[in-house]
């Protein structure tokens, strides 16, 4: 595997994972900004 695809998965994969981490964290407390969407 070349190096740019390794960089380029690690940058995703870490992105998901804190929109993923941002999301559980606003559904557990539903307080702050609820009528963002």
């Amino acid at each position: 595997m070349p190096t740019e695809t390794i960089i380029i998965v690690a940058a995703v994969l870490s992105a998901f994972g804190f929109f993923a981490a941002a999301l559980a964290y606003a559904s557990l407390t539903s307080e702050p900004v609820r009528g963002k969407r």
